[in-house]
């Protein structure tokens, strides 16, 4: 994984942090591991950033997107039903929870725009990353080349065994076949190619490369544990210096 030269990365036991520093405010993000709980990682969070407002949504697999725009004093909010959320506020902690799925943070840091996405092969499908660009776009004016685009941990194409009706659903660009005929669907490509056909710059394009599928022993995996897994919780914010 290489990052552009102005992030800082922090890793701990626990969870993965990076951090793009200006003159008066900050963008954080990050995501946690398996060495936490969902009620753990929310902790750490709020105990991490006492003064920011946590966003939770309630996921839904669909392409609905929330713009934030939170007045008067609350530690949590938890939203209508979404996949994406964005806002130009400070100390707003957005967060969707993932096992397998893809986490998409966005973030232009010269505009004060930070965003999330919860991308499984349901939002994948429906274009939800690509739906959060061009909303950013024709809501704000700015051009997607003032974005940059991180994708957290994720199964990758490795391990995502799939049925033959994903032949239909999915460009062929993002199939692959075994030798023994066996259908796997690259979800990170899926969603960077989206980014790409709406005029996201390669360059602005960063991936983990992280596949939960492998690290099972490191991140959640629905794949692998089924519905024993747990989630991990993925966040960004921009905050004061």
């Amino acid at each position: 994984m290489k990052l552009p030269a102005a992030w800082t990365l922090v890793r701990d036991q626990d969870v993965t942090r990076m951090r793009y520093r200006q003159k008066s405010r900050v963008v954080e993000w990050g995501f946690s591991r398996r060495t936490l709980s969902l009620r753990k990682a929310h902790l750490f969070l709020k105990k991490k950033y006492p003064n920011a407002v946590c966003v939770i949504p309630k996921q839904v697999h669909g392409r609905r997107l929330l713009k934030l725009n939170l007045t008067g004093p609350r530690k949590t909010t938890q939203p209508d039903a979404c996949d994406g959320l964005w806002t130009t506020q400070k100390d707003v902690l957005l967060t969707v929870k993932t096992a397998d799925c893809l986490p998409v943070f966005f973030m232009a840091p010269k505009n004060e725009v930070i965003g999330i996405v919860h991308a499984g092969w349901r939002g994948t499908q429906k274009k939800l990353t690509q739906h959060w660009m061009r909303t950013f776009v024709r809501k704000t004016g700015l051009s997607p080349g003032a974005l940059y685009v991180y994708f957290g941990p994720a199964i990758r194409s490795c391990c995502y065994e799939v049925g033959p009706e994903f032949i239909r659903r999915f460009p062929s660009k993002v199939i692959s076949r075994s030798p023994e005929g066996k259908i796997y669907l690259d979800l990170v490509k899926a969603n960077a190619l989206q980014l790409l056909e709406a005029g996201v710059p390669p360059r602005r394009i960063v991936d983990s490369g992280i596949c939960t599928s492998c690290q099972v022993k490191r991140y959640f995996s629905y794949r692998r544990e089924g519905s024993q897994a747990g989630r991990m919780v993925s966040w960004i914010l921009q905050r004061p210096l």
